[in-house]
Formats: C-alpha cells, structure tokens, sequence
C-alpha cells in the first residue's frame, strides 16, 4: 500500500520477499483508490495521480472479498488501511495481506494508533481461521447467505413459474412450518430438557408444465434421494 507522499509505508518483512510460495508466482492484484484530480510535479511537465494502490496476491484477495462480501464493509476496510498508513506508521506484514484483515476482524475492524513501527505476523490469519467464535459467527453467516441467494432469486425479473417445497427435519419428527417447529422445539426444552438439532430442506423446480407436473418431479427426487439419507419416520 503506497500513496505519492509515502516512500514506503508497508513492505514485506526483510529484503526479499519472505513468502516465496506459490501464490506469489501469480500477478498481484491491485486496488487503486481515493483518486483525486491530477495533480502537476514540478520539473517533469508530467501529471501524477494523487492515491493508494493495495497490492495483493489471489488468495488474499479472495479471503478479503469473502469477509467483506458488502461495497461498504470493503470501502471502510481500504480507507482504514490507507488512514492507519497516512498516520506516520511503519506497517511491516509478515506473509499476505490476509494477516492485515485478520487483525482488522479480531480487533473490532480498527487498526493500531499511535505506533511507530506495528509488525503483523503470519499467524494472525490462521489463528482467526481457527478462533470458536469466529467459526460460530461463519457458521451463522451461511444462513443469511441462503436467504440472500433466495430473495435474489425470487426477485429476478426474468423469473419463470417456480414451484417450491419445504420442510423441517428434527430427531424424531417432520414439521411442514416454522411455527410448528418453534413450538415443538420449545416444548422439547421446556418438557424434556432437551434440545434437538433441525435440518432444513428446500427444493424448487420450474412450473411452465403445470403445478402438477412441477409436484410429480420433486416428489421423484424426494423418492430417489431420501431413502438415502433419511429414515422413515412412521406417524408423522
């Protein structure tokens, strides 16, 4: 990360680069960004551009986009970046830019203030990767993906007759609601000082042949796929 009043703000650790692995062997990617208007340099009768360039390898790249999935929450971790460098800090990033981001999560999406010199080793990424609460948090993250996928879905404009199915599974009992499984679940805690894990199946299929034939083609999956991997439940 560098900008034209900056020598070199942020480097890799030593004089060669230390992570000489395959993801280096690829060009990097850069993000160039808070572009202002050209801006003359005296003597040369040439213009400069005045901003940052983030430089980044694949790998890193794709663990920045994947946890900060929203234009904002990119946008407000580059300009945190480029402040945290504009403060006069020498940044020295051990590895890629994924330690960076690590830190930026771990510590409430802020970088250090106030520091001469701030050392970023190759440990913080995998030891997020590795933090309970952090897998808890990705782990809820999955089920508002699936809504979002859903909502983009059901919103396309190009959409076609849909027909869509769906049900909970608990250990012991099939419910065709949401109501019915809060209520089954709380009568579990409440009753039996238990409580049961539920799955969640949800299957669609185009209905330009009629609703008819849209049921008649889940309920071919349903009896292909099932025996597989659900038992029978009698009575339900």
């Amino acid at each position: 990360m560098r900008d034209s009043t900056m020598s070199s703000s942020l480097r890799c650790a030593g004089s060669v680069c230390p992570y000489q692995r395959s993801c280096c062997k690829k060009p990097p990617i850069l993000i160039l960004t808070s572009i202002n208007s050209p801006m003359a340099t005296a003597g040369s009768g040439e213009n400069v551009l005045e901003g940052f360039v983030h430089v980044m390898t694949e790998e890193s790249f794709r663990d920045v986009l994947t946890e900060l999935d929203t234009i904002t929450d990119l946008t407000e971790y580059l300009a945190a970046k480029e402040s945290f460098a504009h403060g006069g800090t020498v940044i020295v990033c051990e590895g890629t830019e994924s330690n960076l981001l690590g830190w930026y999560l771990a510590k409430n999406r802020t970088f250090p203030a106030g520091m001469d010199l701030a050392t970023f080793d190759a440990t913080i990424w995998p030891g997020l990767q590795n933090d309970p609460a952090f897998k808890r948090r990705k782990e809820a993250d999955q089920v508002g993906y699936a809504w979002d996928r859903l909502v983009d879905a059901l919103s396309d404009p190009d959409l076609k007759p849909n027909v869509i199915a769906y049900w909970f599974i608990g250990d012991d009992r099939i419910v065709n609601s949401q109501a019915k499984r809060i209520i089954y679940g709380a009568w579990n805690r409440l009753g039996r000082g238990r409580s049961p894990r539920w799955a969640y199946v949800f299957l669609q299929t185009g209905s330009e042949d009629g609703a008819g034939a849209a049921l008649a083609r889940i309920q071919n999956v349903l009896d292909s796929a099932l025996p597989a991997f659900q038992p029978v439940i009698r009575g339900h």
